[in-house]
């Protein structure tokens, strides 16, 4: 990867042409990753300062700041695949006060088994959204004591 990078610098030092110099640099540091077997780089739009100060410090032979974020967006890059390769239809996502209607299950307890990491969500906007399928699997897990048994504290219940 810091091979990639410090050739991604060489190429934004030169700039070779009148227009897409940036465009063209990330196409060839894509390349490079991912002939090493990495998944392209996705270098946000909000990440444009860190970036051009990375490109900066490369400059003076300091090429860790931009591999750091090459990392970073590599990284993000693959959590978006592994995340699209297991992903359910978006049919199958319920937000939660669905689903305590359906499992017995309070919204709060659903949401606190979610902030433990032991069920899996995924948040649009300010709501949780999960399936019927993953609260199963939960309940599966807690029946064969990979979690215990146990439940948030309600406002109002002593702990």
């Amino acid at each position: 990867m810091l091979r990639a990078a410090i050739a991604h610098h060489g190429f934004e030092a030169v700039h070779p042409f009148a227009d897409g110099n940036g465009r063209t640099g990330r196409l060839l540091l894509n390349l490079l990753l991912m002939r090493d077997g990495y998944p392209p780089a996705l270098l946000l739009r909000d990440w444009r300062v860190r970036y051009l100060h990375a490109l900066d410090a490369g400059n003076t032979g300091n090429y860790r700041p931009l591999a750091n974020l090459i990392g970073q967006a590599v990284e993000a890059c693959l959590d978006l695949y592994l995340e699209a390769s297991a992903a359910q239809p978006d049919d199958d996502y319920q937000p939660l006060a669905a689903l305590a209607a359906s499992t017995g299950l309070s919204v709060n307890h659903l949401g606190w088994l979610i902030r433990q990491g032991r069920l899996a969500a995924m948040k649009r906007g300010r709501y949780w959204y999960t399936t019927l399928a993953r609260v199963h699997h939960y309940h599966r897990e807690v029946a064969d004591d990979v979690y215990p048994v146990d439940r948030p504290t309600e406002p109002g219940q002593a702990d």
